[in-house]
C-alpha cells in the first residue's frame, strides 16, 4: 500500500479571481450619499445670509416600506387591527433606528446657537427644525438625510 501525502491546495490557480474580486468589491458596496436641498428652496436659501434662521423639514433617506407592507398584509388578508399595528410599529421602528444621530447633531447645534427648536416625527420619518442657513447645508450633507424642504 502506497501512502500519498496530501498537500495544501495552491492559491495560484485562483489568484487572478481573488485579485479581480478585491478590485470590484468597492464598486459593489453602496457609497454613503448625502441628502439634497429642494432646488427651489436652495435658490431661496442662496438669497439669505448664512446666519439667518429658517424652518425646515428634514426627511430622512430611509423610510419605512409601507407599499411593501401593504402588499404583504393584503396577501395575508390581515385584519384592520393587525394592519394598523404592523404599519404603526414599522413607522416607529424606522424612526427610532434612523433619527438618533441626526437628533444628537441638532441638540449640539442648539447648544451652539445654530439651531432653535426641533421636533422629530415617526409618521413620515422626518424632523422639523429651525436652524441657520449654514447649518441647513451642513445637515443636508449628512448620509442619513434624504431631502430638506422649506417648512
Amino acid at each position: 500500500m502506497r501512502v500519498v501525502k496530501a498537500h495544501p491546495p495552491s492559491v495560484l490557480p485562483v489568484l487572478p479571481a481573488l485579485v479581480l474580486a478585491a478590485l470590484l468589491l468597492p464598486m459593489a458596496v453602496p457609497l454613503a450619499r448625502a441628502g439634497v436641498i429642494d432646488p427651489a428652496y436652495e435658490a431661496y436659501l442662496n438669497s439669505l445670509p448664512g446666519d439667518q434662521k429658517v424652518s425646515v423639514l428634514i426627511y430622512l433617506a430611509d423610510q419605512a416600506p409601507i407599499s411593501q407592507l401593504d402588499a404583504e398584509l393584503r396577501a395575508e388578508r390581515a385584519t384592520l387591527s393587525v394592519r394598523h399595528e404592523t404599519v404603526i410599529t414599522s413607522l416607529m421602528d424606522k424612526a427610532a433606528e434612523t433619527q438618533p444621530a441626526l437628533l444628537a447633531e441638532l441638540a449640539a447645534r442648539q447648544d451652539a446657537g445654530e439651531a432653535g427648536g426641533y421636533t422629530p416625527y415617526w409618521i413620515a420619518n422626518l424632523v422639523v427644525a429651525q436652524m441657520t442657513v449654514d447649518a441647513v447645508r451642513e445637515v443636508a450633507a449628512r448620509p442619513e438625510v434624504g431631502v430638506v424642504y422649506s417648512n
